[in-house]
């Protein structure tokens, strides 16, 4: 519930600060409903826990809920409206606008009217015995300063084994007894971190830890301490004491925490202990017991073990040890644990011979996470092993999982509970993904902005801050970062299946977002008409996370259109569906969120088309692979749009309406292969907020250099432009010193463009993608990945000498390149350089690495260069290499005991050929 009325308040708060000229004699009562409903959400968290045991509270948070909706619509349709007229007429408002006046004077009746419901419910909000707290405070931090005693998990034992750990078992030991040679360590008690997710068997790996002999036998003193979400100090104080040496019932009465941390210091002061901190939730919790661990003179290897799903929690308690990530279990770890459960051995699996492939389908759902295997194998470990017992489970395993008396999503949903306020609805949002999909961060990023959820920050960009935000929700363990770019940042992520299931369930209780399948015309979804609507197309044409029953079958006929704020439909099969073509009409007037990519719009009348123009309040708007073959002109009046992606599409000229996009942040168009851009002479230099640009060559890049704030450009040259593409870079690349990621193309040209400029004083450019383009005088000096592809006009030994001096560059590709026939990596360069790929380099005959070259190299690609005689030597001396790939001409080289070069690169874990090159990721879309 507080996700989507903080997320409200946020957005009613900066509509009204943007448009205070347009509140002429209402602004103060629109402040004060926006003042009012800040301090609603505040109330909220204090409600969110009380409503399990108390219905009246329940009652009062949905009233709140649909106040505070009633309240967004209103002023969202004043907005609409007064924007529309401000658009039509071009006098001063309040000559020209007959209809303002009346507008103004309705809005402001209607806004009063919430105003009182709200003071209303504010009054029994204080019957109701409810706290408001500090922005950003959780209901958690209210409730463990209260004095009835906290619920404490004292000695809590996950009931399931861990399979398939014992190597990480292995390393967190020898953490823990290995002798420290750190005599600067600020403090003598090493903290030894395990982070993960909930459910991956943190506690399990750290009582094996716990219970091993040896670990018995290295400490004098041990103890465990299981904290979780809700504790007193005291409490915590008090059971490490009973572990140790327990005290009489009147010292438990009569001592106060500083007289129990001062008697627990002196206890352990003269011991080698290890005590185990047991779901430890936030740094500040970590600073408050920490007072009890005494500073220990030379000699003592004291340690603490603590267990998070807060990566911060693992930094702030140790920040000179790094904590160990809990993965998750493979396939064959996860049919073990499973075999286990439902058999009670991991090799007794004769009986289920004809299951197997129905319980390695349900084990797949679990994706690897214990728990859930476990909630399973436990509960097939008392049914009947029949075929139709199991199917049923495999088709009902979300609502088996969250209905079982161990629920998954009750473990999971403290992570949730635990988030602060500002990144609860940019949890819930992610649930508009399709289930294991890889989400690209700049779309995510993109579409948070767009949806008002980021907070501003100093002078830091709004991308910056929600990618911070994206970080925090990975070091909480609630997405997972699946892909990295050289600098640091994540490129991609996913959710889990079962974190997912829960964003959906939460988002469709507050009426934050509904998740339905495309195989209908008409959808049916509940009647509770969600701000967010995510059509995706189901596997077998229904998708179940509340019921074994399709809960699409319990709702009624779609809400009326202008309930939705956001329409994403992620699926190819909606040409049909009438949410599509209503958005695309101009029927849901409040869209902020329109994003279509992917779908199959070639068909819709261009006439009908127009009609999009009419979502003046419209903020992103995606057509990426749609099939469209023009863009209407009525694009021009969408003056709030933030993000235009046009990726993928058949465009062959773009209107010049789009001049008027002036608070444009991201465009990207790039057409299909074949597909040719007409010349492009839309001024852009007024757009001057624009932070991502990804546009064909034109006469636009006149003024180039007047997009200072650009991060990502990327700019494709056919060679065949009458405007010079040359003069332009020359004149613009000096002045947009903030970029991070650049990609210039020159390809179809007869000879590459020579463009002598220095980067030296892009301190921030960390990616180039350069095709067709040579004669750089000095490369960025943090460039951290590197893409150069050109035929000719580059001198190998002048380019290898320039390459070697970049210090922090870490993945260097070589693409298509005339560059002779030898190359040679010297000792002297390339110290941090960990991949490189060598690619369609025909002349390469003779490639030499020279001992001590490449000290970091990880990845090696050698692809598709045929005349190259042999591997170079210096590979066998590179212990670091842990991947090889070859195209198949060099295979037979590098055969088992036959290949001439086995010996050579025998020792590399990896070694993998391929026929093809299909290789090159899209780095681009790494830097957006």
């Amino acid at each position: 519930m507080a996700a989507s009325i903080y997320s409200i308040a946020q957005h009613l708060a900066l509509m009204i600060s943007n448009e205070a000229d347009f509140l002429f004699g209402v602004q103060d009562q629109a402040q004060l409903l926006s003042n009012e409903i800040r301090l609603m959400s505040s109330a909220l968290r204090d409600a969110s826990e009380k409503r399990r045991t108390r219905n009246e509270v329940e009652e009062w948070l949905n009233q709140v809920r649909d106040v505070v909706m009633e309240a967004e619509d209103v002023i969202d349709f004043f907005f609409f409206r007064a924007g529309r007229q401000r658009y039509r007429n071009i006098l001063t408002r309040y000559i020209c606008y007959p209809n303002l006046l009346y507008n103004l004077h309705k809005f402001g009746r209607e806004i009063e009217n919430s105003n009182k419901k709200i003071n209303q419910l504010s009054v029994r909000r204080s019957m109701l015995g409810l706290a408001t707290t500090e922005a950003g405070q959780s209901s958690v931090d209210m409730n463990r300063n209260k004095q009835d005693p906290p619920f404490l998990r004292v000695d809590r034992v996950e009931e399931f084994c861990v399979i398939g750990l014992e190597e990480e078992e292995k390393k967190i030991v020898n953490k823990l007894l290995v002798q420290w040679m750190e005599p600067q360590r600020p403090c003598s008690t090493v903290v030894v971190s395990i982070v993960g997710m909930g459910g991956s068997g943190k506690t399990t790996l750290a009582r094996k830890v716990y219970k091993r002999i040896d670990v018995k036998e290295h400490f004098q003193t041990r103890a465990w301490i299981s904290v979780s979400q809700q504790y007193r100090i005291k409490d915590l104080l008090l059971v490490i004491i009973e572990q140790i040496k327990p005290l009489t019932s009147k010292e438990k009465k009569e001592l106060n925490v500083e007289s129990l941390i001062h008697r627990l210091k002196s206890h352990l002061r003269e011991t080698t202990y290890l005590i185990v901190f047991d779901d430890l939730w936030r740094p500040e919790d970590w600073d408050m017991l920490k007072q009890a661990l005494p500073v220990q003179g030379e000699g003592f290897q004291s340690r603490v073990l603590v267990t998070t799903r807060n990566e911060t929690v693992a930094r702030c308690a140790d920040p000179s040890t790094d904590p160990y990530f809990q993965r998750l279990l493979n396939e064959d770890e996860s049919w073990s644990l499973f075999l286990t459960k439902v058999m009670g051995s991991k090799y007794y699996s004769g009986c289920l011979e004809d299951l197997e492939d129905l319980g390695q389908k349900i084990v797949h759902k679990c994706h690897g996470l214990p728990l859930a295997i476990v909630v399973l194998g436990g509960l097939l470990s008392i049914k009947p092993k029949t075929h139709i017992v199991w199917s049923k489970i495999l088709d009902g395993v979300n609502w088996e999982l969250n209905q079982n008396e161990r629920s998954c999503q009750r473990v999971l949903a403290l992570s949730y509970t635990d988030l602060p306020d500002h990144l609860k609805p940019c949890f819930l949002y992610v649930g508009v993904f399709p289930e294991d999909s890889e989400i690209p961060r700049y779309k995510l990023i993109w579409l948070w902005v767009a949806e008002g959820f980021i907070q501003p920050r100093g002078r830091l960009t709004m991308e910056d801050v929600a990618e911070d935000y994206l970080e925090e929700l990975i070091q909480r363990s609630m997405i997972q970062a699946t892909g990295r770019s050289y600098d640091g940042r994540v490129t991609t992520c996913r959710i889990h299946d079962l974190v997912r299931d829960l964003a959906i369930s939460e988002a469709k209780q507050e009426r934050f977002l509904e998740v339905v399948g495309s195989y209908s015309e008409n959808l049916m979804i509940s009647p509770n008409k969600p701000r967010r609507l995510s059509i995706i197309e189901f596997p077998g044409g229904m998708h179940m996370h509340d019921s074994p029953t399709n809960a699409l079958n319990q709702g009624t006929t779609a809400p009326p259109p202008n309930h939705l704020r956001s329409l994403l439909c992620l699926s190819g099969n909606i040409e049909r569906n009438m949410w599509v073509k209503k958005s695309l009409y101009g029927a849901m007037k409040l869209l902020r969120v329109l994003d279509l990519e992917g779908a199959p719009l070639g068909s819709i009348p261009s006439r009908l088309l127009k009609q999009i123009g009419k979502l003046i309040l419209l903020k992103y708007l995606s057509l990426r692979g749609s099939f469209l073959e023009k863009l209407p002109s009525s694009i021009g009046d969408l003056q709030n749009l933030q993000t235009l992606d046009l990726g993928s599409t058949h465009f062959t000229q773009l209107p010049m309406t789009m001049m008027k996009l002036q608070q444009l942040r991201n465009l990207v168009f790039a057409t299909t292969l074949g597909v040719g851009l007409q010349d492009f002479d839309c001024p852009l230099d007024h757009m001057t907020n624009l932070q991502t640009l990804m546009l064909h060559e034109g006469k636009w890049m006149r003024r180039l250099d007047k997009l200072t704030n650009l991060r990502a450009l990327l700019i494709i040259s056919e060679g065949s432009r009458s405007y010079s593409y040359k003069e332009a870079l020359l004149n613009a690349i000096p002045k947009l010193n903030h970029l991070r990621g650049l990609c210039l193309t020159c390809f179809e040209c007869k000879e590459a463009l020579v463009l002598p400029v220095s980067f030296s004083h892009h301190l921030e450019l960390y990616h180039m993608y350069l095709e067709g383009i040579i004669g750089i005088r000095d490369f960025p000096s943090n460039l951290t990945t590197l893409t150069l592809s050109f035929q000719g006009g580059q001198l190998v030994d002048e380019l290898m000498a320039n390459l070697k001096k970049l210090p922090k560059l870490r993945c260097l590709v070589l693409s298509m390149a005339d560059l002779g026939s030898k190359i040679i990596f010297s000792a002297d360069g390339f110290r941090q350089l960990e991949e490189l790929i060598l690619h369609k380099l025909y002349d390469l005959q003779e490639l030499t690495m020279e001992e001590g070259a490449l000290p970091n190299l990880r990845v090696l690609r050698i692809l598709h260069c045929s005349a190259l005689k042999r591997l170079p030597c210096g590979l066998k001396q590179m212990f670091t290499l842990q991947e090889l790939t070859l195209t198949e001409e060099l295979e037979y080289r590098v055969r088992k005991d036959t290949g001439d070069d086995w010996e050579i690169i025998k020792h590399i874990p990896s070694i993998e050929t391929k026929s093809n090159s299909v290789f090159l990721r899209n780095f681009y879309y790494q830097w957006c």
